[in-house]
C-alpha cells in the first residue's frame, strides 16, 4: 500500500510535519496560528478532521473555528484554482478502487491498471510496475479478509468509525480534558484508530 500511495504522490511526513508545528504552536500559545495549520492539515488529509473535532468541541478552542474553516476552505479553492477541480474526483476514484478489487485478481498479485483509472492526482499510472496483492492490505478490513477469510462491508467500516468518533468524544468529555497536550494525544490516538478502519 505504502509504495502505491507513494506512486500517487502521496507524502505522509509531511502530514506528520503539520501535525509537529501544530503541536508546537500550540505549546506556544499561537492559537491562530495552530489552527491554520490545522485547517491545512486537514485540506491535505481529511480524516485529520477527527483530531479538529476532539478540539474544537473543548470551549476553550472554539474560538478558533473560524480560522481552522477558512485556511481549510482556502486551500481545497486554490488547489482547484492551481491544479483542476478534476483531481478531487481522481482522489475519490481512487481511493475508492480498492474497495472493488475484482474477483480474477483476489488470488494474485495485480498491476494498478486493473483496478484503478488511468489517471489519480494528474498522476498516469505507471503500466509496468510490481505486482500489488490485496493480501499487503494493511487496513483492519484486509487483516481480517485476508487472514481469517470474513468479508466485511462499508457499513460496518463506517460504523466502527463512528463508534470510535462518539467514543473519543464521551471520554475527553467525561474526563473533562482540557489541556492541549493530553487533548492531541487521544485526539491523534482515535484519527490513527479510525485510519486502520479505511480499506486503503
Amino acid at each position: 500500500i505504502w509504495v502505491l500511495h507513494l506512486w500517487f504522490g502521496q507524502i505522509y511526513v509531511v502530514y506528520e510535519f503539520f501535525v509537529c508545528v501544530f503541536a508546537y504552536s500550540l505549546s506556544r500559545k499561537n492559537h491562530v496560528l495552530a489552527f491554520i495549520l490545522l485547517g491545512i492539515l486537514v485540506a491535505l488529509r481529511p480524516p485529520y478532521a477527527i483530531l479538529a473535532l476532539f478540539f474544537l468541541m473543548s470551549p476553550q478552542y472554539r474560538s478558533y473555528i473560524k480560522n481552522f474553516v477558512l485556511s481549510g476552505l482556502f486551500l481545497t479553492i486554490l488547489s482547484m484554482a492551481f491544479f483542476n477541480p478534476n483531481i478531487w474526483l481522481q482522489y475519490i476514484r481512487g481511493m475508492g478502487a480498492l474497495t472493488k478489487v475484482p474477483a480474477q485478481v483476489q488470488d494474485r498479485g495485480f498491476e494498478p491498471t486493473e483496478i484503478y483509472p488511468p489517471v489519480i492526482e494528474g498522476w498516469v499510472i505507471p503500466i509496468q510496475k510490481p505486482g500489488f496483492s490485496p493480501e499487503h492490505e494493511n487496513s483492519l478490513r484486509g487483516v481480517i479478509q485476508n487472514k481469517l477469510h470474513y468479508p466485511i462491508s462499508n457499513n460496518v467500516l463506517i460504523a466502527g468509525i463512528l463508534a470510535l468518533i462518539l467514543g473519543g468524544i464521551l471520554i475527553t468529555w467525561n474526563y473533562k480534558i482540557t489541556d492541549a497536550s493530553t487533548i492531541l494525544v487521544v485526539g491523534l490516538l482515535f484519527t490513527l484508530l479510525c485510519e486502520y478502519l479505511i480499506p486503503a
